[in-house]
């Protein structure tokens, strides 16, 4: 508005002249950015295919990262800002090899200390990219090669690097590199991203598909989407994608380094040989897999092997155990060591393990201090729920087994080099075990098992009258059976002791109904005590018996008439009915005359 003195527009003296300069400064400082950037080739009407979208109200803005806002995460941030775009750098997406830009802009984004920005496009690899420390790439676009055995992205030795929300494609090959001590001579495994030596690394949300091969020939058999090796610590694998390799994401000890507090967290893997996999010493710690998904993995959505101190924590695994190869079917989640290496403190806790090929859980080879807690299996198709081998001080609790082909939950010992590893010293309490087609808890050579709280009920569903609720075969003795809840018409006996050496178990106040027999005990060298349905002798069963026994000297108390089948020395029955009292010596039933009032 003209012939406005400034004085009434900034107000009077000294302090409207300081007003008026610093208004002239901001027009100055807003001009000399927009020509800068108008200098670099970035528009702020629209972006160009090569820089990516256009800058919208609302995002992260050119002004406002130019002016020292928040991080922009586009290109048109990155070029004038905060990222180097390797499209800056020669890369063009047109099918020719793309890697020398892409390692250029990686490298002047080291100098500059920026991060490399990869737009939406796809850009062909033809040889592995390298990725220093205190680095992050970024983008929208996708890498891809049809080289064989080649890694996309490797970092050795490395800090603080950064990968995320791109795309990845190998070529569907890989090789098995050698594990030379020392060194790590990780090219020609066909991954996506290899950390080796890494410390404090992150790859989130970055897709990735056909790397390592998928293991059944030996050129395709390189290792996987997601590489850690080389003792990676504090690296962090998050909400990613990866589908059609040979292990999605793997950590190891290779080149003897073993990694410590990794994470896999939140990612989807699908249609792999192995899904989640750590293949280590029991010198590793710390590993965390929690909140991912595995489907349809041939030989197990997850794998730990020698690996001690794991956390494996709500994850949903589905389909996954279809090996390929005739009647061999692995387990959704499998825990192993072996001869050399005792696997100890592995913690599964609240994972859902639904229609798997193969057992839900599998708890195997010279295993200590193992929990697997609150699980859910469900429509197991093959070898049932759980099996517990060759484990010790371990604890089964909470979890929910149904509807699986096969024992619901089978611990039994192995012999691992030259020594038999048995199942001692262990909690089974508080599952919930039904309709599943054979035994419900089937425990062989247990030794101070504790099988308490238990709810079995109906399972045994493939022949009717030739499985168990509970039962302890081959030589399991000191257990102790307590307020467990068995009932189902296929059950050929509610609880069980199989063998004459499977004795001097303790059996209390369980609950045994509608089984074809309640209880079942070859050897009656056995504790009994207030069970609501009682212990079968020679093949019979007695109902609302009371049991007491020391050694050789048990009292059985009953209502019903007549002597029970079978003998046992030292027996004292008291026969209600018909006013008799019936000693068993020897072998021998001698009875009372009929007792009078006294």
């Amino acid at each position: 508005m003209t012939g406005v003195p400034s004085e009434e527009k900034y107000g009077q003296g000294e302090e409207a002249a300081q007003l008026e300069e610093r208004d002239r400064e901001a027009r100055i400082s807003r001009r000399t950015v927009l020509t800068a950037l108008a200098a670099a080739g970035i528009g702020l009407a629209a972006g160009g295919a090569a820089f990516g979208p256009p800058v919208h109200a609302g995002a992260h803005s050119v002004t406002k990262s130019a002016y020292g806002g928040s991080e922009g995460t586009s290109p048109a941030d990155g070029c004038a800002c905060c990222c180097v775009n390797i499209v800056c750098h020669g890369a063009k997406g047109d099918g020719a090899d793309d890697a020398a830009a892409i390692q250029a802009a990686i490298d002047a984004a080291q100098a500059e200390g920026k991060k490399v920005w990869i737009p939406e496009g796809r850009f062909r690899i033809g040889t592995a990219l390298s990725v220093p420390s205190h680095m992050k790439i970024d983008g929208t676009g996708e890498l891809y090669t049809d080289v064989p055995n080649l890694n996309l992205i490797e970092s050795i030795d490395t800090v603080n690097v950064t990968i995320s929300n791109i795309r990845l494609t190998g070529s569907g090959y890989g090789t098995q590199p050698p594990n030379t001590i020392g060194t790590p001579n990780i090219a020609g495994s066909g991954s996506g991203i290899v950390f080796a030596k890494v410390t404090d690394g992150l790859i989130e949300n970055v897709k990735i598909t056909r790397c390592g091969g998928d293991g059944n020939t030996p050129d395709r058999n390189g290792v996987a989407g997601v590489w850690l090796t080389y003792g990676c610590k504090n690296c962090r694998v998050v909400r990613c994608t990866v589908t059609h390799c040979r292990n999605a994401i793997n950590e190891d000890n290779y080149y003897g380094l073993e990694p410590y507090d990794n994470t896999f967290d939140n990612n989807v893997v699908e249609d792999c040989r192995f899904g989640l996999v750590t293949d280590c010493t029991t010198a590793a710690r710390g590993l965390k897999i929690v909140n991912n998904t595995a489907k349809r993995c041939a030989y197990g959505g997850i794998d730990i092997n020698k690996t001690g101190h794991v956390l494996v924590q709500g994850n949903t695994l589905e389909e996954c155990g279809l090996t390929g190869q005739p009647g061999v079917f692995a387990s959704a989640i499998t825990v192993y060591g072996s001869v050399n290496f005792r696997v100890s403190h592995v913690s599964i806790y609240d994972n859902e393990c639904f229609n798997n090929w193969g057992r839900g859980i599998k708890v195997a080879q010279n295993t200590y201090y193992c929990k697997v807690h609150d699980n859910t299996i469900v429509g197991s198709r093959n070898s049932g729920g759980i099996l517990i081998q060759a484990s010790r001080y371990y604890s089964v609790k909470g979890n929910t087994i149904a509807s699986c082909t096969g024992t619901a939950l089978y611990c039994n010992p192995v012999v691992v080099g030259s020594t038999s590893v048995g199942i001692d010293q262990s909690i089974v309490e508080g599952n919930i075990i039904h309709n599943n087609t054979q035994h419900g808890i089937y425990m062989e050579q247990a030794l101070n098992v504790n099988i308490r709280g238990n709810r079995v009920n109906n399972n045994g569903l493939q022949t009717a009258d030739t499985f168990y609720g509970i039962a302890l075969a081959n030589g399991s003795t000191g257990n102790i059976i307590d307020g467990n809840i068995v009932t189902g018409p296929n059950h050929k006996a509610g609880i069980a002791a199989l063998d004459a050496n499977s004795k001097n178990n303790i059996v209390v106040s369980n609950y045994a109904l509608s089984n074809a027999l309640n209880m079942q005990f070859v050897s009656q060298e056995q504790y009994f005590t207030n069970n609501g349905q009682d212990r079968t002798t020679s093949g019979s069963s007695y109902i609302g018996a009371l049991d007491l026994k020391s050694g050789n000297a048990p009292i059985f108390l009953r209502s019903s008439s007549g002597l029970p089948s079978g003998t046992t020395g030292a027996e004292l029955v008291v026969d209600e009915a018909n006013k008799l009292l019936y000693i068993n010596c020897g072998g021998v039933w001698y009875k009372t005359d009929t007792l009078s009032p006294a």
